[in-house]
């Protein structure tokens, strides 16, 4: 308990910053919270100054201005609170957009291997859900807790000031209520964090299911997934059930019914009493009933709040659990150096092992500028790896990468990728027009030098086929492309990036055979004057490559041209030999 009451503490301290950087808006609220407790703390005090003072006297004035300012405490008490939910929301926004953009920052600038151990699921969730968490700590928790608590005092401090012995009972009955109070929300929030829960099951079967219709349909497995879909969502039913039985019937409806009814009669026999012993006035009896009954609500507001901060603590751990996660891969972004390759690039005794199994292990290999570099071999061989490791996705855990004789690692990750064009299986088109694709590595290009990339690769009669040619407004993931159309907007990115080093992945294999044939003849166009490294599971898209590497094992266990390599009667040729029957049985 100790060890989790130090954590939370840590945490508060460390959000403490991003509240203190809303001055202007936490003053506003601040003071936003002392009219508000103010006009109600005068709303009672009115009432006995009415009724011990301007009735008795037959007063008319006194009986109308002090109903005057009775609806102005109404009226600027509602005024206020409505700007305070304005000011609340408002700084919320901000203090969570500024959370939003530091854990979005070290997200995209980390490694890959931070992405192996955090599934995208989980990341969205602290992303989204931990940070609207703690969104409600920032803003209604915290305005919340301040308000309540000046209300709590305002309200003993007035009845200790009338009756000293009435304020010393509330004393002594407000720790046996927020001992009450404190264990149920704890007991209930444990419920409906079950109910989240379920719901999170529920969603992620849904999601499932939704994407997999097709293989559902086939399998004629509509039945089961009813089936799976009433028993989650039961799951789900019973402890939202359990909850709202719970919330509302016994506590809220029952405890508090109870609670303020016994502390409406204690009040009532104890001022009737003073009354007749001459100590109490009636209007004395109204302001103190009508205190009891705004007691209740502060301190239920202060219950409620604990467990809201308890919950929002939480979340905040789980942020700083994530921005604690030092990246693998070190970032030099100091050095502003440009990247241009002019000789060679080098792999130099490297080695590398995810979760210490070896994928890679003393690779050797110089490639010259204008080269173009096949890497082929079964799954798992080694061959996406070497090219993350170029990337700088992951460092290698032994060796360097040089161009030009200097290591990779000495220029910073961003100009270091500005050299590289990237060409992959699945291609990833961002929301937006063909053109703002085209343009994603660089908005401010010219739109002339990007049409001129376009004709150059072929592209360009494709693109303006389209209903807006290069305005035409992309559906989800370029949905409303058919797959070579996908590829021949990433091929054309990549040109209009005009990249040193180009890498492609498999940049043709989703395609079939007469739209892979058009892929070729651009993709010769795109290569030409750069090195290139291909990585191919069809040997017929790369005979005519430089040099084609044989990966096994991670390691590189053939190097030559096409034809020496059949002729060699190696791997390479046992993988020739496979698909040409395969090509052969196809026909």
């Amino acid at each position: 308990m100790l060890v989790k009451t130090k954590k939370n503490v840590s945490v508060f301290f460390r959000l403490l910053p991003f509240f203190l950087s809303e001055k202007k808006r936490l003053i506003f609220g601040s003071f936003a919270a002392f009219i508000i407790s103010g006009t109600h703390l005068a709303r009672p005090v009115i009432l006995r100054h009415i009724i011990d003072k301007a009735i008795p006297a037959s007063d008319l004035h006194m009986a109308v201005m002090s109903a005057l300012i009775f609806i102005a405490c109404l009226v600027i008490g509602a005024s206020v609170a409505y700007l305070q939910i304005i000011n609340l929301a408002t700084m919320g926004v901000n203090i969570i957009t500024d959370i939003k953009k530091g854990l979005f920052n070290h997200i995209i600038e980390n490694g890959m291997s931070f992405f192996d151990k955090n599934q995208p699921g989980r990341l969205m969730s602290r992303t989204e859900s931990d940070t609207e968490q703690l969104k409600i700590m920032f803003t209604q928790s915290a305005m919340t807790l301040l308000t309540s608590g000046l209300m709590l005092f305002g309200i003993l401090f007035i009845i200790f000031r009338e009756q000293p012995q009435l304020g010393l009972l509330i004393c002594f009955a407000m720790p046996v209520l927020f001992t009450i109070f404190y264990f149920y929300m704890n007991y209930i929030r444990r419920i409906w964090w079950m109910v989240r829960k379920k719901n999170s099951d529920l969603s992620g079967y849904i999601t499932e299911y939704v994407q997999g219709i097709p293989i559902l349909q086939l399998f004629s497995k509509k039945n089961a997934a009813i089936e799976m879909l009433e028993y989650y969502s039961k799951q789900k039913y019973k402890y939202e059930k359990k909850g709202l039985f719970i919330d509302y019937i016994i506590f809220w409806s029952f405890f508090s019914f109870i609670s303020e009814t016994v502390s409406m009669i204690v009040i009532f026999v104890y001022g009737t009493k003073k009354i007749f012993d001459g100590d109490m006035s009636i209007g004395t009896l109204v302001m103190f009933i009508e205190l009891l009954r705004q007691f209740f609500w502060p301190l239920r507001n202060l219950i409620m709040v604990l467990s809201q901060v308890q919950t929002s603590l939480a979340a905040g751990s789980r942020l700083f659990n994530i921005l604690d996660t030092p990246s693998d891969v070190i970032d030099d972004s100091k050095n502003d150096e440009s990247v241009s390759l002019r000789e060679k690039l080098e792999f130099k005794d490297i080695s590398f092992a995810y979760d210490k199994e070896t994928v890679l292990e003393d690779i050797d290999l110089t490639i010259r500028k204008g080269q173009h570099i096949a890497i082929v071999g079964p799954s798992g061989s080694g061959k996406t790896t070497l090219i993350n490791l170029l990337l700088r996705f992951y460092d290698p855990i032994k060796g360097e990468i040089l161009v030009d004789d200097s290591n990779i690692k000495r220029y910073s990750l961003e100009n270091w990728r500005k050299d590289i064009g990237l060409v992959l299986q699945d291609v990833h088109l961002f929301p937006g027009t063909i053109m703002e694709n085209l343009k994603a590595f660089n908005p401010f290009i010219k739109d002339d030098k990007v049409i001129q990339a376009a004709k150059r690769l072929g592209s360009h009669e494709t693109i303006m086929k389209k209903p807006d040619g290069y305005n035409t407004k992309l559906s989800e993931g370029g949905s409303n492309l058919s797959m070579g159309e996908r590829q021949l907007i990433s091929f054309t990115r990549a040109l209009v990036k005009d990249p040193d080093i180009l890498i492609l992945d498999e940049a043709t294999s989703s395609v079939d055979v007469i739209t892979e044939n058009m892929l070729q003849s651009a993709l010769q166009r795109l290569m030409d004057g750069r090195t290139a490294i291909i990585i191919a599971h069809r040997l017929i898209t790369i005979r005519n490559a430089d040099r084609i590497l044989v990966f096994e094992d991670g390691k590189i266990v053939e190097d030559g041209k096409h034809d020496e390599l059949v002729e060699k009667g190696g791997l390479y040729s046992k993988l020739h030999s496979i698909q040409h029957v395969r090509a052969g049985e196809a026909l």
